[in-house]
């Protein structure tokens, strides 16, 4: 584990390594002039934390960094790497429109872009993308690869990225409700050019990236698997209600959602064509599905609401990766944190998949604090008002 470092040790340990830029979606080109810029001592320090927590680096309070390398199976051989998990702002998980399943993969694309810039808006506590490399613009560049689609198919991309372009969202910012198309797509006319850009205005880019109203987090690999736009919408849909184990939802909103107002017009069609369909295919390949019960109105024939019930099942890697953070999150509640058994049996209910790396650093800043100020008489105390807090906090953010 490297521990009580700063940012810039910690920056000098990451391009050390072979690929060390991966994580974060920057060009393998434009990482190294960011290389060339830090050993020069230009590089800006908010690009550096930007390339640290797309690799996993963690920001402890006082602003050093750490990061644990100790989670391993019991042959002590590094474990599989579980799904990729992706956050998008709740905007984007509701938003309403048309699209084939081309589109979805390429939005999915562009959200995982994103992350390193929303992970510093979370740990930072802001909604806004960080120092504009043009204040009346956004640019992202992104290469045809990323999109997952071989070279005999991207003709199709650049349709499909037309079609995106135009996709309309909605949001507010402090003076007004904002409607508008999503970003503007600049698409090399070179046939052998790798890469493309996507021109965002800084108040979408701010939507997009925009997580503290509450985000839905889901696996970049199960959107690319499935196979039926209504699929990946109740997925997402399901994945931001994960931690509440279910929710309801009027016929009519369904529809409105779905964007089929005038298809399946019986619910004994849009029950089997998309509710059971889906339902099918996210059982078999995604980590996280539903079970629905249709709610009857007194005298009605068909259904006026549907209960969705949310069942998540963790991949064998999720599986050890979470238990072994929860054995240690234990481990640091008993022997470093003091904490008796009955407050243990008391905290562990309250820790689950959704907030356990959350939990996994609040503790591990704790226990610095600790460490650090000799005035914490009662660390026990201290321990709990402090992990209960965290909790809460959790809980509010979702």
């Amino acid at each position: 584990m490297y521990q009580n470092i700063t940012y810039q040790k910690a920056f000098e340990i990451l391009i050390s390594q072979r690929s060390w830029y991966k994580k974060s979606g920057v060009l393998a080109s434009n990482a190294s002039k960011d290389k060339k810029l830090f050993k020069s001592g230009e590089l800006s320090e908010q690009k550096i934390i930007k390339y640290l927590i797309a690799d996993g680096w963690l920001k402890r309070e006082d602003g050093l960094f750490f990061k644990s390398n100790i989670i391993i199976d019991s042959e002590d051989e590094p474990i599989s790497e579980p799904l990729t998990q992706l956050m998008q702002p709740t905007l984007l998980t509701n938003s309403r429109h048309q699209s084939k399943l081309i589109h979805y993969r390429l939005l999915c694309t562009i959200i995982s872009t994103l992350q390193p810039q929303m992970r510093i808006n979370l740990a930072n506590k802001k909604n806004k993308v960080q120092h504009l490399p043009n204040k009346d613009k956004v640019v992202l560049e992104i290469p045809y690869k990323d999109f997952g689609l071989t070279t005999d198919r991207y003709n199709e991309l650049r349709q499909a990225l037309r079609a995106l372009a135009g996709t309309t969202i909605e949001f507010d910012t402090e003076d007004n409700w904002v409607i508008t198309g999503l970003c503007k797509a600049m698409i090399p006319k070179d046939k052998y050019a790798r890469s493309i850009k996507l021109e965002f205005d800084p108040d979408v880019a701010n939507a997009i990236t925009s997580v503290h109203n509450g985000f839905t987090q889901f696996s970049k690999e199960i959107v690319f698997k499935l196979n039926s736009v209504y699929s990946i919408q109740l997925y997402l849909l399901c994945c931001s209600w994960r931690d509440k184990s279910g929710f309801k939802r009027t016929i009519e909103w369904l529809r409105k959602w779905l964007y089929v107002e005038n298809k399946y017009t019986s619910y004994k069609d849009f029950s089997s064509k998309i509710l059971k369909a889906a339902q099918e295919e996210l059982k078999l390949k995604a980590d996280v599905w539903f079970e629905f019960t249709p709610i009857m109105k007194v005298g009605d024939k068909d259904p006026y609401m549907i209960s969705f019930k949310v069942i998540h099942t963790n991949t064998p890697a999720e599986i050890k990766v979470l238990d072994n953070q929860k054995s240690i999150i234990i481990r640091w509640w008993t022997d470093n944190l003091k904490l008796s058994a009955k407050t243990i049996e008391e905290l562990l209910p309250k820790l689950n998949d959704n907030n356990i790396k959350e939990i996994y650093i609040k503790t591990f800043n704790i226990l610095v604090k600790i460490e650090d100020n000799s005035n914490i008489i009662d660390i026990s105390s201290y321990a709990y008002t402090s992990l209960i807090k965290a909790f809460d906090e959790e809980l509010l953010s979702k």
